[in-house]
């Protein structure tokens, strides 16, 4: 055996393993790298020279107002030699990089003292006093940043400016303008577009042209859920996106895929090409070398998926001469073994589940047969015609819980008799005992376990009371596709998560040696009519009280099936 077992090894990593593996690696390993360089890293390289780049400049215009905010505009009010102070610092911290950026010195009535204006700007005025860049930068003392767009032209604009603010006086407004096509220029490179997402949601930087503002809230949503390769607009980019500058502007990277992934699945099919190639070269030496070794093992196959898919009458002929011939030998003998410890083994698990079947449903509660009998006794003597009303519910529901000859029912049969159940309790709870259902059109021809609901309405009228002593319970039947979907809820005080974690724990076990059988007894008997994937679960919601939730199949007369396609024992 050992002998054959390394000739077979021998072969295959001969003739098909050691190529197949080394040549798949290499691919993959090649595949990893060029994506990991030509994408990934150039994505990443880019976006963070990008955020270095807007940084950078956010910091120097921050610093030019920080400048220009200690220099005390009060000296423009005052004598010449003063003015003349002012204005040499102010231009030297302004023009400190020799740039002459555009920029706006108003006073606290927001006119304007100095300025090296844009063409045509309009982003600082508004017609409302506490409205506008100017009036939040009333409200934050710190230097603040902000894209506004010029109304008439619709392009973007970067107003980096302060209140001038001094012994909790305003005295009035720096603000440097930066236009959108410049910080656009500066960011741009050839070969991953950017785009620049303000706290808004605007995108006022995009070196895109299929970006525009518009455009990109809509594919938004897309952007927020993938990361990776994304498609927009039919075509494939690579996505990477950071945050910077207090979180308040995000930089999506996209770098074109399309060529690259044309590439690397021209690669994958000349991979395959080749691989197509060799399988009928290795096919054809497998073949030769193993036909004589693998003809045993063939016919051993053969006869363990007849075991498999239950045909225990097949016989294995071997006669090779060595340990197959053994094995097939000690096969027939465990078939035949097996045959006939089935056969037993199906007669005791037959007779254990009848009888199983036939303890649970005889269980009624004894409590609740004494105390009807109780309230009949005293009604016969107040309410004569209420009590004889009373007989006829206690009558038809020992009828229908002691016969012993169906074992399925109807559901509108089994809410007939909860009907029944629940007169007699509302006859001894009064208002108190509120009790609603609904229930679909099409589950009331299911079949059902008989006593399938009132164990559990039973159980929640004597567990379910709220503070105030009230019974609420709720009932809810539909039908979801192949499945019998039951819930019952009361409004009560609910179940401590201890005792719940034991209820739950009850339900996954084959016996029940605890008091709780109510519950259990149906979950059991669900089970062993209709499979292990049926049942019923409880649970405390966090609104409050408790629920019970049952899933069985869809049973009628006429036919069934359950998720797998078999036929549940209805």
């Amino acid at each position: 055996m050992r002998r054959l077992q390394d000739e077979f090894r021998i072969a295959l990593t001969k003739y098909a393993l050691v190529p197949v593996v080394i040549m798949a690696l290499i691919c993959i390993i090649l595949a990893a790298f060029y994506w990991n360089r030509n994408v990934v890293h150039l994505s990443n390289d880019k976006r963070e020279q990008a955020v270095q780049i807007l940084s950078e400049i956010f910091s120097d215009y921050e610093e030019r107002v920080d400048a220009v905010d200690r220099i005390d505009l009060a000296k423009l009010d005052s004598t010449e030699q003063d003015r003349q102070k002012f204005y040499t610092a102010f231009y030297h911290e302004i023009n400190r990089r020799g740039d002459h950026p555009y920029f706006y010195l108003l006073d606290s009535n927001r006119n304007v003292i100095l300025a090296n204006p844009l063409h045509r700007q309009e982003t600082l005025q508004s017609p409302v006093r506490r409205w506008g860049a100017l009036y939040r930068m009333e409200q934050n003392k710190a230097t603040q940043l902000e894209f506004v767009q010029n109304p008439d032209t619709n392009q973007w604009n970067l107003l980096i400016g302060r209140a001038l603010q001094k012994a909790g006086r305003l005295q009035g407004y720096m603000v440097f303008v930066l236009t959108g096509e410049e910080l656009t220029r500066r960011i741009a490179f050839p070969e991953v577009n950017l785009v620049l997402q303000d706290e808004y949601g605007y995108t006022p930087l995009s070196t895109m042209g299929i970006f525009t503002n518009t455009a990109f809230k809509q594919a938004m949503p897309e952007l927020e859920k993938d990361s990776g390769v994304v498609t927009l607009h039919k075509q494939s980019f690579y996505l990477t996106r950071q945050s910077f500058w207090q979180n308040k502007f995000t930089l999506y990277s996209f770098l074109s895929v399309g060529n690259r992934l044309m590439q690397l699945v021209t690669g994958i099919f000349i991979l395959l090409g080749v691989l197509l190639l060799m399988i009928p070269i290795i096919l054809f030496s497998l073949k030769r070398e193993t036909k004589r070794k693998m003809q045993a093992i063939e016919e051993l196959t053969a006869a363990f998926q007849a075991v498999k898919e239950g045909r225990l009458d097949y016989d294995l002929q071997i006669h090779t001469g060595n340990e197959f011939e053994e094995i097939a030998n000690e096969y027939n003998r465990m078939v035949g073994s097996l045959k006939k410890l089935m056969a037993l083994n199906e007669a005791e698990a037959r007779a254990n589940v009848v009888s199983e079947l036939r303890q649970l449903e005889s269980q009624f509660n004894p409590h609740f047969l004494f105390n009807t009998l109780e309230n009949i006794k005293f009604m016969i003597k107040l309410d004569p015609t209420t009590a004889g009303k009373m007989v006829v519910a206690l009558s038809s529901l020992l009828r229908y819980s002691i016969n012993n000859t169906v074992r399925q029912v109807e559901l509108q049969d089994d809410l007939t008799f909860l009907t029944n159940y629940l007169f007699i309790q509302k006859e001894r709870f009064g208002k108190r005992l509120d009790y609603k259902d609904a229930i679909a059109t099409e589950a009331l021809d299911c079949l059902v376990p008989k006593l399938l609901l009132q164990p559990v309405v039973e159980n929640a009228i004597k567990y379910g009371a709220d503070d105030e002593g009230k019974i609420t319970i709720r009932a809810k039947i539909q039908v979801d596709q192949k499945y019998l979907q039951v819930e019952i809820t009361d409004a009560g005080q609910g179940i401590q998560p201890e005792q719940l974690k034991k209820l739950q724990q009850l339900l996954q076990q084959e016996a029940n040696n605890s008091v709780h059988t109510g519950i259990y007894n149906i979950h059991r008997r669900i089970q062993l009519m209709y499979g292990m994937s049926y049942g019923l679960t409880i649970d405390c919601p966090p609104t409050g009280g408790t629920r019970v939730h049952m899933l069985l199949p869809v049973c009628r007369s006429y036919g069934l099936t359950d998720k797998e396609g078999s036929k549940p024992r209805c």
